[in-house]
Protein backbone atom coordinates (compact mmCIF):
# COMPACT_ATOMS: atom_id res chain seq x y z
CA UNK A 1 0.00 0.00 0.00
CA UNK A 2 2.85 2.37 0.83
CA UNK A 3 4.53 1.66 -2.51
CA UNK A 4 1.23 2.21 -4.31
CA UNK A 5 0.79 5.55 -2.54
CA UNK A 6 4.23 6.66 -3.73
CA UNK A 7 3.23 5.65 -7.25
CA UNK A 8 0.09 7.81 -6.98
CA UNK A 9 2.22 10.69 -5.73
CA UNK A 10 4.67 10.35 -8.62
CA UNK A 11 1.77 10.44 -11.10
CA UNK A 12 0.26 13.55 -9.47
CA UNK A 13 -2.82 11.56 -8.49
CA UNK A 14 -4.01 13.86 -5.70
CA UNK A 15 -6.40 16.78 -5.30
CA UNK A 16 -6.79 19.77 -2.95
CA UNK A 17 -10.10 19.66 -1.07
CA UNK A 18 -12.19 21.68 1.38
CA UNK A 19 -14.07 20.40 4.45
CA UNK A 20 -16.67 22.61 6.17
CA UNK A 21 -16.37 22.37 9.95
CA UNK A 22 -18.90 25.02 10.99
CA UNK A 23 -20.65 27.96 9.36
CA UNK A 24 -17.53 30.08 9.84
CA UNK A 25 -14.70 27.56 9.78
CA UNK A 26 -13.28 25.01 7.38
CA UNK A 27 -10.14 22.98 6.76
CA UNK A 28 -7.95 22.39 3.70
CA UNK A 29 -6.59 18.95 2.92
CA UNK A 30 -5.08 16.83 0.15
CA UNK A 31 -6.83 13.69 -1.08
CA UNK A 32 -5.49 10.74 -3.07
CA UNK A 33 -7.14 10.39 -6.48
CA UNK A 34 -7.92 6.75 -7.29
CA UNK A 35 -9.65 7.23 -10.63
CA UNK A 36 -7.79 5.12 -13.19
CA UNK A 37 -8.97 1.63 -14.07
CA UNK A 38 -5.56 0.22 -13.03
CA UNK A 39 -5.78 1.87 -9.61
CA UNK A 40 -9.37 0.73 -9.17
CA UNK A 41 -8.28 -2.85 -9.82
CA UNK A 42 -5.47 -2.42 -7.29
CA UNK A 43 -7.92 -1.13 -4.72
CA UNK A 44 -10.22 -4.08 -5.32
CA UNK A 45 -7.34 -6.54 -5.00
CA UNK A 46 -6.07 -4.98 -1.76
CA UNK A 47 -9.58 -4.91 -0.29
CA UNK A 48 -10.16 -8.59 -1.09
CA UNK A 49 -6.79 -9.59 0.41
CA UNK A 50 -7.07 -7.65 3.67
CA UNK A 51 -7.40 -10.07 6.63
CA UNK A 52 -10.47 -9.61 8.82
CA UNK A 53 -8.22 -9.00 11.83
CA UNK A 54 -7.03 -5.78 10.20
CA UNK A 55 -10.60 -4.49 10.19
CA UNK A 56 -11.48 -5.14 13.84
CA UNK A 57 -11.63 -2.11 16.17
CA UNK A 58 -12.55 -1.56 19.80
CA UNK A 59 -14.10 1.87 19.50
CA UNK A 60 -14.41 2.41 23.28
CA UNK A 61 -14.15 0.52 26.53
CA UNK A 62 -16.47 -2.42 26.60
CA UNK A 63 -17.42 -2.10 22.92
CA UNK A 64 -18.07 -5.19 20.89
CA UNK A 65 -15.87 -5.97 17.88
CA UNK A 66 -16.88 -3.94 14.84
CA UNK A 67 -15.80 -4.76 11.30
CA UNK A 68 -14.93 -1.70 9.21
CA UNK A 69 -15.08 -1.67 5.41
CA UNK A 70 -11.75 -2.67 3.89
CA UNK A 71 -12.16 -0.05 1.15
CA UNK A 72 -12.78 2.66 3.76
CA UNK A 73 -9.63 1.72 5.66
CA UNK A 74 -7.57 1.69 2.48
CA UNK A 75 -8.94 5.06 1.36
CA UNK A 76 -8.28 6.58 4.79
CA UNK A 77 -4.71 5.33 4.70
CA UNK A 78 -4.09 6.72 1.19
CA UNK A 79 -5.67 10.08 2.02
CA UNK A 80 -3.79 10.48 5.32
CA UNK A 81 -0.38 9.64 3.88
CA UNK A 82 -1.00 11.73 0.75
CA UNK A 83 -2.05 14.76 2.83
CA UNK A 84 1.07 14.50 5.02
CA UNK A 85 3.48 14.11 2.10
CA UNK A 86 2.01 16.76 -0.21
CA UNK A 87 1.61 19.18 2.68
CA UNK A 88 5.31 18.74 3.54
CA UNK A 89 6.21 19.63 -0.05
CA UNK A 90 3.77 22.55 -0.16
CA UNK A 91 5.36 24.16 2.91
CA UNK A 92 8.54 24.74 0.88
CA UNK A 93 6.68 26.66 -1.83
CA UNK A 94 6.14 30.40 -1.76
CA UNK A 95 2.49 31.52 -1.39
CA UNK A 96 0.80 32.80 -4.59
CA UNK A 97 1.72 36.40 -5.34
CA UNK A 98 -0.99 37.04 -7.95
CA UNK A 99 -4.14 38.99 -7.19
CA UNK A 100 -6.83 36.65 -5.86
CA UNK A 101 -10.60 37.23 -5.68
CA UNK A 102 -11.63 39.02 -2.49
CA UNK A 103 -15.18 37.69 -2.28
CA UNK A 104 -13.98 34.16 -1.43
CA UNK A 105 -11.28 33.07 1.08
CA UNK A 106 -9.15 31.51 -1.63
CA UNK A 107 -5.84 32.65 -0.16
CA UNK A 108 -6.74 31.24 3.26
CA UNK A 109 -7.69 27.93 1.66
CA UNK A 110 -4.39 27.76 -0.24
CA UNK A 111 -2.39 28.60 2.85
CA UNK A 112 -4.26 25.86 4.71
CA UNK A 113 -2.96 23.34 2.17
CA UNK A 114 0.62 24.09 3.25
CA UNK A 115 0.35 24.96 6.93
CA UNK A 116 -2.37 24.93 9.57
CA UNK A 117 -5.31 23.37 7.73
CA UNK A 118 -8.03 25.18 9.71
CA UNK A 119 -9.15 28.70 8.82
CA UNK A 120 -12.17 30.93 9.41
CA UNK A 121 -14.26 33.20 7.17
CA UNK A 122 -17.73 34.67 6.98
CA UNK A 123 -20.40 32.04 6.14
CA UNK A 124 -21.28 33.60 2.76
CA UNK A 125 -17.63 33.73 1.72
CA UNK A 126 -17.11 30.09 2.72
CA UNK A 127 -20.22 29.10 0.80
CA UNK A 128 -18.95 30.82 -2.37
CA UNK A 129 -15.57 29.09 -1.98
CA UNK A 130 -17.29 25.73 -1.56
CA UNK A 131 -19.41 26.35 -4.68
CA UNK A 132 -16.36 27.36 -6.71
CA UNK A 133 -14.41 24.25 -5.75
CA UNK A 134 -17.44 22.01 -6.32
CA UNK A 135 -17.90 23.35 -9.87
CA UNK A 136 -14.21 22.87 -10.56
CA UNK A 137 -14.30 19.25 -9.40
CA UNK A 138 -17.71 18.30 -10.83
CA UNK A 139 -16.34 16.17 -13.72
CA UNK A 140 -14.16 14.20 -11.32
CA UNK A 141 -16.96 13.85 -8.81
CA UNK A 142 -19.14 12.32 -11.52
CA UNK A 143 -16.45 9.82 -12.38
CA UNK A 144 -15.73 8.96 -8.75
CA UNK A 145 -19.42 8.46 -8.06
CA UNK A 146 -19.55 5.99 -10.97
CA UNK A 147 -16.67 4.04 -9.45
CA UNK A 148 -18.43 3.99 -6.08
CA UNK A 149 -21.36 2.27 -7.81
CA UNK A 150 -18.95 -0.42 -9.12
CA UNK A 151 -19.73 0.31 -12.78
CA UNK A 152 -18.00 2.54 -15.31
CA UNK A 153 -18.43 3.61 -18.89
CA UNK A 154 -16.42 1.40 -21.24
CA UNK A 155 -15.36 1.75 -24.88
CA UNK A 156 -15.18 -1.40 -27.01
CA UNK A 157 -13.25 -1.07 -30.29
CA UNK A 158 -14.71 -3.25 -33.05
CA UNK A 159 -12.87 -3.88 -36.37
CA UNK A 160 -14.65 -3.16 -39.66
CA UNK A 161 -16.80 -5.70 -41.46
CA UNK A 162 -15.25 -7.52 -44.46
CA UNK A 163 -14.56 -5.22 -47.39
CA UNK A 164 -15.22 -2.18 -45.16
CA UNK A 165 -12.82 0.36 -43.65
CA UNK A 166 -14.90 2.01 -40.89
CA UNK A 167 -14.35 0.89 -37.30
CA UNK A 168 -16.84 1.39 -34.47
CA UNK A 169 -16.27 2.38 -30.86
CA UNK A 170 -19.20 0.78 -29.04
CA UNK A 171 -20.42 2.03 -25.65
CA UNK A 172 -20.88 -0.26 -22.64
CA UNK A 173 -21.10 -0.27 -18.87
CA UNK A 174 -18.37 -2.40 -17.30
CA UNK A 175 -18.05 -3.81 -13.78
CA UNK A 176 -14.95 -2.35 -12.12
CA UNK A 177 -14.23 -5.64 -10.33
CA UNK A 178 -14.78 -7.84 -13.40
CA UNK A 179 -13.73 -6.33 -16.78
CA UNK A 180 -15.40 -9.24 -18.60
CA UNK A 181 -18.83 -8.14 -17.30
CA UNK A 182 -20.20 -5.79 -19.99
CA UNK A 183 -23.66 -4.40 -20.67
CA UNK A 184 -24.12 -2.78 -24.08
CA UNK A 185 -25.64 0.65 -24.61
CA UNK A 186 -28.24 -1.00 -26.85
CA UNK A 187 -29.46 -3.12 -23.94
CA UNK A 188 -29.40 -0.16 -21.57
CA UNK A 189 -31.58 1.98 -23.87
CA UNK A 190 -33.93 -0.94 -24.52
CA UNK A 191 -34.59 -1.27 -20.77
CA UNK A 192 -35.42 2.18 -19.29
CA UNK A 193 -35.35 1.21 -15.61
CA UNK A 194 -33.92 2.78 -12.47
CA UNK A 195 -32.12 -0.45 -11.63
CA UNK A 196 -31.00 -3.05 -14.10
CA UNK A 197 -30.30 -6.61 -12.97
CA UNK A 198 -27.86 -8.64 -15.04
CA UNK A 199 -26.29 -11.93 -13.94
CA UNK A 200 -27.24 -11.28 -10.30
CA UNK A 201 -25.68 -7.82 -10.42
CA UNK A 202 -27.68 -4.65 -9.77
CA UNK A 203 -26.75 -1.61 -11.88
CA UNK A 204 -28.28 1.57 -10.37
CA UNK A 205 -29.40 4.24 -12.86
CA UNK A 206 -27.72 2.61 -15.87
CA UNK A 207 -28.75 5.28 -18.42
CA UNK A 208 -27.59 8.18 -16.24
CA UNK A 209 -24.32 6.40 -15.45
CA UNK A 210 -23.62 5.76 -19.13
CA UNK A 211 -24.45 9.33 -20.24
CA UNK A 212 -22.45 10.94 -17.44
CA UNK A 213 -19.41 8.86 -18.38
CA UNK A 214 -19.77 9.66 -22.08
CA UNK A 215 -20.00 13.37 -21.31
CA UNK A 216 -16.79 13.33 -19.29
CA UNK A 217 -15.00 11.12 -21.85
CA UNK A 218 -15.87 13.57 -24.65
CA UNK A 219 -13.68 16.16 -22.91
CA UNK A 220 -10.77 13.77 -23.21
CA UNK A 221 -11.64 12.55 -26.72
CA UNK A 222 -13.54 15.15 -28.82
CA UNK A 223 -14.47 12.74 -31.69
CA UNK A 224 -17.14 11.38 -29.32
CA UNK A 225 -19.06 14.68 -29.46
CA UNK A 226 -20.87 13.97 -32.71
CA UNK A 227 -22.22 10.64 -31.47
CA UNK A 228 -23.64 12.36 -28.37
CA UNK A 229 -25.95 14.56 -30.42
CA UNK A 230 -28.50 11.73 -30.63
CA UNK A 231 -30.91 10.87 -27.83
CA UNK A 232 -29.58 7.36 -27.24
CA UNK A 233 -25.88 7.19 -28.20
CA UNK A 234 -24.59 3.67 -28.81
CA UNK A 235 -21.33 3.98 -30.71
CA UNK A 236 -18.94 6.27 -32.54
CA UNK A 237 -17.61 5.56 -36.07
CA UNK A 238 -13.84 5.88 -36.59
CA UNK A 239 -11.74 5.84 -39.73
CA UNK A 240 -8.40 3.92 -39.74
CA UNK A 241 -6.41 7.06 -38.93
CA UNK A 242 -8.61 7.84 -35.94
CA UNK A 243 -8.35 4.23 -34.76
CA UNK A 244 -4.56 4.40 -34.86
CA UNK A 245 -4.59 7.62 -32.84
CA UNK A 246 -7.09 6.12 -30.39
CA UNK A 247 -4.89 3.07 -29.75
CA UNK A 248 -1.67 5.05 -29.52
CA UNK A 249 -2.64 8.11 -27.50
CA UNK A 250 -6.25 7.98 -26.30
CA UNK A 251 -6.91 4.51 -24.89
CA UNK A 252 -4.39 4.85 -22.05
CA UNK A 253 -5.65 8.38 -21.25
CA UNK A 254 -9.22 7.11 -20.90
CA UNK A 255 -8.04 4.23 -18.72
CA UNK A 256 -5.98 6.60 -16.57
CA UNK A 257 -9.15 8.61 -15.95
CA UNK A 258 -11.20 5.64 -14.82
CA UNK A 259 -12.84 4.43 -18.05
CA UNK A 260 -12.77 0.91 -19.39
CA UNK A 261 -11.24 0.24 -22.82
CA UNK A 262 -11.39 -3.06 -24.71
CA UNK A 263 -9.19 -3.45 -27.82
CA UNK A 264 -8.84 -6.37 -30.25
CA UNK A 265 -6.46 -8.88 -28.60
CA UNK A 266 -3.71 -8.46 -31.21
CA UNK A 267 -3.75 -4.67 -30.68
CA UNK A 268 -4.22 -4.65 -26.91
CA UNK A 269 -0.50 -4.96 -26.10
CA UNK A 270 1.79 -2.63 -28.00
CA UNK A 271 4.86 -3.22 -25.84
CA UNK A 272 7.94 -4.77 -27.39
CA UNK A 273 8.20 -6.27 -30.87
CA UNK A 274 5.61 -9.05 -30.66
CA UNK A 275 3.36 -7.44 -33.28
CA UNK A 276 5.99 -5.61 -35.32
CA UNK A 277 7.08 -6.33 -38.85
CA UNK A 278 10.40 -8.11 -38.68
CA UNK A 279 12.49 -11.13 -39.61
CA UNK A 280 12.11 -14.80 -38.78
CA UNK A 281 15.43 -16.64 -39.25
CA UNK A 282 16.24 -20.36 -39.30
CA UNK A 283 19.95 -21.26 -39.36
CA UNK A 284 22.22 -24.32 -39.27
CA UNK A 285 25.86 -25.15 -39.84
CA UNK A 286 26.83 -26.37 -43.33
CA UNK A 287 27.07 -30.12 -43.75
CA UNK A 288 30.49 -31.83 -43.95
CA UNK A 289 32.18 -29.05 -41.97
CA UNK A 290 34.54 -30.30 -39.27
CA UNK A 291 35.93 -27.10 -37.78
CA UNK A 292 34.28 -23.69 -37.72
CA UNK A 293 35.22 -20.31 -36.26
CA UNK A 294 33.22 -17.24 -35.27
CA UNK A 295 33.35 -15.86 -38.81
CA UNK A 296 32.30 -19.09 -40.49
CA UNK A 297 29.12 -18.68 -42.52
CA UNK A 298 25.88 -20.54 -41.86
CA UNK A 299 23.15 -21.92 -44.02
CA UNK A 300 20.02 -19.94 -43.20
CA UNK A 301 16.59 -18.90 -44.44
CA UNK A 302 14.75 -15.70 -43.57
CA UNK A 303 11.15 -14.64 -43.90
CA UNK A 304 9.19 -11.51 -43.09
CA UNK A 305 6.79 -11.94 -40.19
CA UNK A 306 4.27 -9.79 -38.36
CA UNK A 307 2.00 -10.66 -35.46
CA UNK A 308 3.44 -14.18 -35.40
CA UNK A 309 2.47 -14.81 -39.04
CA UNK A 310 4.87 -15.14 -41.96
CA UNK A 311 4.51 -12.91 -45.03
CA UNK A 312 5.39 -13.60 -48.63
CA UNK A 313 6.69 -10.80 -50.84
CA UNK A 314 3.31 -10.63 -52.61
CA UNK A 315 1.42 -10.42 -49.31
CA UNK A 316 3.77 -7.70 -48.07
CA UNK A 317 3.21 -5.66 -51.25
CA UNK A 318 -0.56 -6.05 -50.88
CA UNK A 319 -0.51 -4.79 -47.30
CA UNK A 320 1.71 -1.81 -48.02
CA UNK A 321 -0.53 -0.83 -50.95
CA UNK A 322 -3.39 -0.36 -48.48
CA UNK A 323 -1.48 2.61 -47.05
CA UNK A 324 -2.95 2.18 -43.57
CA UNK A 325 -1.19 1.72 -40.22
CA UNK A 326 -3.51 -1.16 -39.22
CA UNK A 327 -3.83 -4.27 -41.38
CA UNK A 328 -5.63 -7.60 -41.06
CA UNK A 329 -3.76 -10.87 -41.54
CA UNK A 330 -5.72 -14.11 -41.28
CA UNK A 331 -8.30 -12.48 -39.03
CA UNK A 332 -5.75 -10.74 -36.77
CA UNK A 333 -5.28 -6.96 -36.75
CA UNK A 334 -1.70 -5.76 -36.39
CA UNK A 335 0.20 -2.50 -36.65
CA UNK A 336 2.26 -1.84 -39.76
CA UNK A 337 4.78 0.82 -38.71
CA UNK A 338 6.03 3.13 -41.48
CA UNK A 339 9.68 2.81 -40.40
CA UNK A 340 9.43 -0.99 -40.54
CA UNK A 341 7.83 -0.88 -44.00
CA UNK A 342 10.68 1.29 -45.32
CA UNK A 343 13.28 -1.03 -43.79
CA UNK A 344 11.59 -4.09 -45.33
CA UNK A 345 11.36 -2.45 -48.76
CA UNK A 346 15.05 -1.60 -48.61
CA UNK A 347 15.71 -5.17 -47.52
CA UNK A 348 14.03 -6.54 -50.67
CA UNK A 349 15.50 -3.96 -53.04
CA UNK A 350 19.08 -4.67 -51.99
CA UNK A 351 18.61 -8.45 -52.52
CA UNK A 352 19.09 -9.35 -48.90
CA UNK A 353 18.30 -12.98 -49.76
CA UNK A 354 22.04 -13.13 -50.48
CA UNK A 355 22.90 -11.75 -47.04
CA UNK A 356 25.64 -13.55 -45.10
CA UNK A 357 25.11 -14.77 -41.55
CA UNK A 358 28.08 -15.87 -39.46
CA UNK A 359 28.26 -17.93 -36.29
CA UNK A 360 29.13 -14.74 -34.40
CA UNK A 361 25.94 -13.10 -35.76
CA UNK A 362 23.89 -16.11 -34.67
CA UNK A 363 25.35 -16.03 -31.15
CA UNK A 364 24.63 -12.32 -30.80
CA UNK A 365 21.05 -12.75 -32.00
CA UNK A 366 20.32 -15.75 -29.78
CA UNK A 367 21.73 -13.98 -26.72
CA UNK A 368 19.78 -10.77 -27.41
CA UNK A 369 22.95 -8.74 -27.93
CA UNK A 370 21.88 -8.02 -31.52
CA UNK A 371 18.17 -7.47 -32.08
CA UNK A 372 18.07 -5.94 -35.55
CA UNK A 373 19.46 -6.81 -38.98
CA UNK A 374 19.45 -4.06 -41.59
CA UNK A 375 17.10 -1.99 -39.33
CA UNK A 376 14.54 -4.81 -39.12
CA UNK A 377 13.92 -6.46 -35.73
CA UNK A 378 14.65 -10.16 -35.46
CA UNK A 379 11.40 -11.53 -34.05
CA UNK A 380 12.21 -15.22 -34.23
CA UNK A 381 15.48 -17.15 -34.42
CA UNK A 382 15.66 -20.95 -34.72
CA UNK A 383 18.88 -22.93 -34.76
CA UNK A 384 19.34 -26.62 -35.50
CA UNK A 385 22.05 -29.26 -35.51
CA UNK A 386 25.51 -28.36 -34.28
CA UNK A 387 24.61 -24.67 -34.10
CA UNK A 388 21.84 -25.37 -31.61
CA UNK A 389 24.26 -27.50 -29.59
CA UNK A 390 26.74 -24.63 -29.53
CA UNK A 391 24.14 -22.07 -28.44
CA UNK A 392 22.76 -24.37 -25.75
CA UNK A 393 26.24 -25.07 -24.40
CA UNK A 394 27.16 -21.40 -24.18
CA UNK A 395 23.88 -20.33 -22.59
CA UNK A 396 23.54 -22.96 -19.85
CA UNK A 397 26.80 -22.25 -18.03
CA UNK A 398 28.74 -24.72 -20.19
CA UNK A 399 26.91 -27.58 -18.51
CA UNK A 400 26.20 -29.08 -21.92
CA UNK A 401 29.86 -29.78 -22.74
CA UNK A 402 30.19 -33.52 -23.23
CA UNK A 403 32.93 -35.00 -20.97
CA UNK A 404 35.79 -36.58 -22.87
CA UNK A 405 37.08 -40.04 -22.12
CA UNK A 406 40.44 -40.34 -20.39
CA UNK A 407 43.17 -40.84 -23.04
CA UNK A 408 44.20 -44.51 -23.36
CA UNK A 409 47.87 -43.95 -22.54
CA UNK A 410 47.34 -41.36 -19.77
CA UNK A 411 48.92 -42.57 -16.54
CA UNK A 412 46.73 -41.11 -13.78
CA UNK A 413 43.20 -40.21 -12.85
CA UNK A 414 41.83 -36.76 -13.71
CA UNK A 415 39.97 -34.92 -11.00
CA UNK A 416 36.35 -33.86 -11.88
CA UNK A 417 37.24 -30.22 -12.51
CA UNK A 418 40.17 -31.35 -14.71
CA UNK A 419 37.79 -33.47 -16.79
CA UNK A 420 35.55 -30.42 -17.23
CA UNK A 421 38.54 -28.27 -18.21
CA UNK A 422 39.87 -30.76 -20.74
CA UNK A 423 36.38 -31.24 -22.16
CA UNK A 424 35.98 -27.46 -22.49
CA UNK A 425 39.31 -27.23 -24.37
CA UNK A 426 38.22 -30.00 -26.70
CA UNK A 427 34.89 -28.26 -27.29
CA UNK A 428 36.66 -24.98 -28.17
CA UNK A 429 39.12 -26.77 -30.45
CA UNK A 430 36.21 -28.26 -32.36
CA UNK A 431 35.02 -24.72 -33.14
CA UNK A 432 38.56 -23.42 -33.81
CA UNK A 433 38.33 -20.84 -31.03
CA UNK A 434 41.12 -19.47 -28.89
CA UNK A 435 41.26 -21.05 -25.44
CA UNK A 436 42.85 -20.25 -22.10
CA UNK A 437 42.60 -22.09 -18.79
CA UNK A 438 44.10 -20.84 -15.51
CA UNK A 439 47.04 -22.87 -14.20
CA UNK A 440 46.34 -25.15 -11.29
CA UNK A 441 48.73 -26.88 -8.87
CA UNK A 442 46.30 -29.67 -8.07
CA UNK A 443 47.90 -32.55 -9.94
CA UNK A 444 46.02 -35.54 -11.25
CA UNK A 445 45.90 -38.41 -8.83
CA UNK A 446 48.41 -41.17 -9.77
CA UNK A 447 46.94 -44.47 -10.82
CA UNK A 448 47.42 -47.44 -8.54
Amino acid sequence: MARWQLDLLARSKFLPRLHRLTDQSASSYWQALVDSSVDQERLQRFASQMPAACRTYHLDTGATETFVSARSLLFNFLHAITDAQVRAIATTQAPPSSQLPKDIPLREWLQGLAGDPTFTALPERLERLNTTLTNWLTPLEVQLSQQASRFRTCFYLNPPAPQQTEWTLDYYLQATDDPAFLVSAAMIWANPVDQMVQADRVIPQPQETLLAGLGLASRLYPPLDQSLQVKQPRSCPLNPGQVYEFIKSTAWRLQDNGFGVVLPPSLASQQGWANRLGLSIRAETPAQTKRMGLQSLLNFKWELTIGGQRLSKAEFDRLTALNTPLVEINGEWVELRPQDVKAAQAFFESRKDQMALSIEDALRISSGDTQVIEKLPVLSFEASGALQELITTLTDGNQGVEPIATPKHFCGELRPYQVRGASWLTFLQRWAWGRVLPMTWAWAKPSS
